[in-house]
């Protein structure tokens, strides 16, 4: 392995920066699979909305 982590096979996003080229990040062989889960949050949007429509309600 390099000492930047991107070894023979691996695909990486290039990006032309005026004068030069810039090599942003090795990409995951499977990117879909490699972040899925990476935004999962602890409490449900969805159960925040109801409670706070709940809440509304109590109000009115």
């Amino acid at each position: 392995m390099s000492r930047n982590g991107i070894k023979s096979g691996h695909i990486v996003e290039i990006s032309d920066a005026d004068d030069h080229l810039e090599l942003l990040y090795p990409l995951p062989s499977n990117s879909v699979a490699n972040f899925r889960g990476s935004l999962k949050r602890d409490v449900s949007l969805a159960n925040e909305l109801i409670d706070e429509h709940k809440q509304e309600v109590k109000r009115d």
